[in-house]
């Protein structure tokens, strides 16, 4: 039993970013500025804009950045530069997901600054594949102010020409909805909300679900209500794990949109505890479709600020898969931090289009695979430094081109059925959710470690 202290008053107050977007500006073409010390005469606002990395050559700058890291390198190959300029307050997307062109793998970073080269460390935001193998990054602007813009590719991919899409979206804006009734007036999308329940009340609405049975109790305390409509056909996550503020015990639930009076007994999602006291749904989503959000504290626990994030993830290639609270985050490794999995491709079992990717392990040391259907948890086996999570008889992944060493791994599932015991191997069906851990050696190879846990629901 959790030891939760009394309750205090209540109150609501969520900060959403507003649906509207700035009008984008007509395309311009770059005119692909291949030193960091030209990005001023390359002056973006929000528009397309299209270049060109074929004869782009990789300079010094933004080479080591370490938001930039991914598959084992943080470099960016073949860089242009560019100085966007903000036209309004609150928070920019720049990215290629759209891009229109040969190219097919790009890398974008981003840096604080008028036209002058970057300093190294100040990244703002960086990304290597965000859907399939383009990018795309967010982050909050001033007016007025100017940003670098770092435009390359992952190293060894292929140069080509694209396109490059900014938006912008107005600063955020405040909004108290206590009453589930008036749920529609706050509508949300992707993105990070403020909320402060320390002054609303529990309403009668979603107090009984089962799936939000935890430690007692099925009611969501001083709750606040929102509605969220999904952008992608996929799913989405909404989580409190990286809120700061008052609030740290946190509960969520999410219900098919209706009417208030007939969600009982409906709810798609519940968690109450996911990341320590703070909790995280997913759940699948459709493109248009809305869904009433349920935001508020464990019964008798305290109220107050949090954040709550909305991360979307579309079908098709591109990054897949759920971190479960199980073995989240993994215990770090001699290199000061923890090793992370994850996994991309394509959710559907019938296109069997997913890689597993270990990252963060100790350079040069080994380390393999290993799946099932089953979560659990089996602190230090056989002295080792981290956490099994992923349980029920499960079968590693030791053929050749399976295995290997650190800093990366990467596993092609492919169509290779999943190795469990003591059957050889488990084809993956619709339905089905498998989830994917790598053990490896540490340092002198005495030691071992785990990464944490990715799961992956098949369509």
């Amino acid at each position: 039993m959790k030891n939760r202290p009394i309750s205090s008053a209540l109150r609501l107050a969520t900060t959403v970013l507003a649906a509207c977007v700035l009008a984008p500006l007509s395309s311009a073409q770059l005119s692909n500025q291949d030193s960091c010390a030209g990005s001023g005469l390359d002056i973006v606002g929000p528009g397309t804009h299209t270049f060109d990395l074929s004869g782009a050559t990789t300079g010094t700058q933004g080479q080591n950045e370490a938001s930039c890291y991914a598959f084992g390198t943080s470099q960016i190959a073949s860089d242009i530069w560019a100085t966007y300029v903000a036209a309004t307050t609150g928070t920019a997307l720049v990215s290629t997901c759209n891009s229109t062109g040969t190219l097919a793998d790009s890398k974008l970073a981003v840096y604080p600054g008028g036209t002058a080269c970057p300093v190294g460390g100040t990244s703002i935001a960086c990304s290597d594949d965000q859907c399939g193998m383009l990018s795309s990054v967010s982050f909050p602007v001033t007016a007025g102010q100017s940003y670098v813009l770092q435009v390359g590719l992952g190293p060894g991919a292929a140069a080509g020409d694209g396109s490059l899409e900014v938006t912008e979206l107005p600063a955020a804006q405040t909004f108290a909805e206590d009453d589930c009734a008036n749920a529609s007036a706050d509508t949300v999308g992707p993105g990070t909300y403020d909320f402060d329940n320390a002054g609303a009340t529990t309403g009668p609405q979603g107090q009984s679900e089962s799936i939000c049975y935890a430690f007692g109790l099925s009611g969501i305390q001083n709750d606040v209500w929102a509605v969220y409509v999904a952008a992608v056909d996929g799913s989405v996550t909404i989580d409190t794990c990286g809120a700061v503020g008052s609030n740290l015990d946190t509960k969520i639930a999410a219900y098919p949109n209706a009417a208030c009076g007939s969600i009982d007994g409906t709810a798609v999602a519940c968690n109450d505890d996911t990341c320590s006291l703070r909790s995280s749904i997913t759940f699948d989503v459709s493109s248009g479709g809305s869904y009433l959000l349920q935001l508020g504290s464990f019964p008798g626990s305290g109220d107050g600020t949090a954040q709550v994030a909305i991360t979307e993830t579309p079908n098709g290639p591109g990054p897949i898969g759920f971190a479960p609270g199980a073995c989240n985050p993994a215990n770090a490794n001699s290199t000061g931090s923890s090793a992370t999995i994850r996994a991309e491709g394509e959710a559907a079992a019938s296109a069997m289009d997913v890689d597993v990717i270990a990252e963060g392990l100790p350079p040069g040391q080994f380390g393999y695979f290993f799946a099932s259907q089953t979560l659990g948890f089996i602190a230090n086996p056989g002295g080792s430094a981290g956490n099994i999570c992923v349980v029920g008889n499960p079968g590693r992944y030791n053929d050749p081109g399976q295995i290997g060493q650190g800093p990366t791994l990467m596993l092609e599932v492919g169509s290779i059925n999943v190795p469990t015991n003591p059957v050889p191997g488990q084809m993956i069906l619709a339905g089905e959710t498998w989830y994917w851990q790598c053990w490896y050696r540490d340092l002198s190879g005495t030691t071992s470690n785990f990464t944490n846990v990715v799961g992956v629901a098949f369509l």
